[in-house]
């Protein structure tokens, strides 16, 4: 069972709007407030967005990054190579564990769906149409890739993540340990909603912990 088209997912779904409305509307006080938050803006390179809602024991985690920081391009896959660093940054981000760490709660990963569409492409259609350009002149044929990464730029990566807490109320902070994984996101907009703690900031490599109590 797909739990992300659950009718409990979208309402989280609908919620997450809501805060990015609250935001976007004023500031939140959130418990660390001395730090002040922005709203993140549209796809800017190193930069991501996380969506954090508690629903009892359900924990649900919305990654948005541009494909850039997380793949190091934003077309479909030009060769084999391409194709197989796409595959393995799927595999990446489905691991969410690995992503992701708790301190408290006893939270375990139930599921992930990635969606990166933009980037899986038709792997035969993409061998022809690198066949075709064989006898072509090398700057041509530079000229002609450039032409297309200027076409599929702004492809974005959504990652939904789905935990359950066996003790959600002992849960004081998670740590995003998605930085090691992947360098190219320099800042994370972290939003908030667990038990009755409502906050957001600006996560980086030096300052990845979301204190929850």
């Amino acid at each position: 069972m797909n739990n992300f088209k659950s009718s409990s997912w979208l309402s989280v779904a609908a919620t997450l709007g809501l805060i990015s409305s609250a935001f976007v509307a004023g500031p939140v006080m959130a418990e660390d407030h001395a730090e002040e938050h922005h709203v993140p803006e549209s796809h800017v390179h190193g930069l991501a967005s996380l969506f954090i809602v508690q629903e009892d024991r359900k924990l649900l985690l919305e990654l948005e990054s541009p494909a850039m920081n997380l793949v190091g391009f934003e077309h479909a896959p030009h060769n084999d190579a391409q194709h197989e660093h796409v595959e393995k940054t799927e595999r990446q981000l489905a691991a969410g564990d690995k992503l992701f760490s708790f301190s408290g709660g006893q939270c375990q990963l139930l599921e992930a769906d990635i969606e990166m569409a933009a980037l899986e492409g038709d792997h035969e259609e993409e061998e022809d149409h690198e066949a075709e350009h064989d006898g072509h002149h090398e700057a041509a044929h530079e000229e002609h890739e450039e032409h297309e990464g200027s076409e599929a730029e702004h492809s974005d990566v959504e990652a939904k993540y789905l935990f359950n807490c066996q003790q959600p109320a002992t849960l004081k902070a998670i740590d995003v340990t998605l930085f090691d994984v992947f360098p190219g996101v320099e800042e994370l907009d972290a939003q908030w909603v667990v038990r009755s703690l409502q906050g957001g900031r600006t996560l980086s490599p030096e300052s990845s912990r979301i204190e929850l109590q």
